[in-house]
C-alpha cells in the first residue's frame, strides 16, 4: 500500500517513546479507527486519545474527513496535566544554517544598536499574528529576564495573535521557506513599498531565525490556534548543533 493512500498513525508511550503505523483511508468510523490503533500497536486494552494535532478525534464524521498522508497522534488517556504529545521533527539544512544564521546580518549593522534589529524581527512576527484581530485589541509583550547568577537569561515576545497549526509551525522552523513558499502572502503584500506596512519584514523566511540565533542559542516557540483544544511547542536548541533538532 502506498504511504500516499494511508494516514500516518504516531503512538506515544511511556518514556516518550514512538511507534508509528500506516492507517488505510478505507477505515471510516471511529470504532473502526480505535480497532485499528490497538491492533497495530499490540495494545487491545488500550484507553486512549487520537487526535490529528489540532482536535482531538471522537466520531465517525472526522475519520470520514481523515486524507491521505495526514498525521494522527495517539497517546494513552491521561490526566489533562500531562504533556500529551512529543514529537521529533528533522531538517535538511546543516545545523550551522540556523545556529550561525545571526552572525551576518544583525553584526552588519555596523555597531548601529543589532540588538534593536533582532528585537524588530521578532516584534514583526507578532504583528502579523495580531493584525487579523477583530474580536479583541492587540496585546504584544517584550520580556527580557536575565540570571545574574548563571549569567544566562531570556528574551520573550508574546502576542494574542491567529497562532500556529502544527503544519504552520513546522514550515516557520524551516530556513528559507518564505512566506511566499508558505502560501501567507498576498498579491498586493508583494508589491514594493507595501512590505514592511504588512508587518512582513522576514519576506525571505529567515529573519526570525536569524534574530532567535543572534540573541540566543536555543529558540522555543509555543503557540495555539483560536479554535484549537491543543497547545504546540517547538523547541530548537543550537548546541550540541550535530544532536539533532
Amino acid at each position: 500500500m502506498a504511504a500516499m493512500d494511508t494516514v500516518t498513525v504516531v503512538f506515544t508511550g511511556s518514556g516518550s517513546k514512538t511507534e508509528q503505523a500506516a492507517l488505510p483511508l478505507e477505515v471510516r468510523s471511529y470504532s473502526e479507527l480505535l480497532a485499528f490503533v490497538k491492533q497495530a500497536f499490540s495494545r487491545p486494552q488500550l484507553d486512549c486519545v487520537i487526535s490529528d494535532g489540532h482536535n482531538d478525534i471522537c466520531n465517525d464524521e472526522q475519520v470520514q474527513q481523515l486524507q491521505a498522508g495526514q498525521r494522527l497522534l495517539v497517546r494513552p488517556n491521561q490526566s489533562k496535566d500531562v504533556a500529551v504529545f512529543k514529537e521529533r521533527i528533522s531538517f535538511n539544512p546543516h545545523p550551522k544554517t540556523l545556529t550561525m544564521a545571526g552572525d551576518y546580518e544583525y553584526f552588519a549593522a555596523q555597531g548601529h544598536a543589532p540588538l534593536a534589529f533582532a528585537l524588530a524581527e521578532l516584534i514583526d512576527n507578532a504583528l502579523r499574528a495580531t493584525k487579523s484581530n477583530r474580536d479583541r485589541p492587540r496585546s504584544i509583550t517584550i520580556s527580557l529576564v536575565t540570571d545574574e547568577k548563571a549569567s544566562r537569561g531570556m528574551v520573550c515576545v508574546r502576542d494574542n495573535g491567529c497562532g500556529m497549526t502544527v503544519q504552520e509551525l513546522n514550515n516557520w522552523a524551516v530556513m528559507n521557506l518564505s512566506m511566499e513558499d508558505r502560501g501567507l502572502l498576498h498579491q498586493e503584500e508583494g508589491k514594493a513599498g507595501n512590505r514592511y506596512l504588512s508587518s512582513d519584514i522576514s519576506y525571505f523566511g529567515v529573519g526570525s531565525k536569524n534574530a532567535a540565533f543572534f540573541l540566543g542559542k536555543t529558540v522555543k516557540v509555543v503557540t495555539k490556534t483560536t479554535d484549537s483544544n491543543y497547545v504546540h511547542e517547538l523547541c530548537i536548541q543550537g548546541e550540541p548543533a550535530g544532536s539533532g533538532l
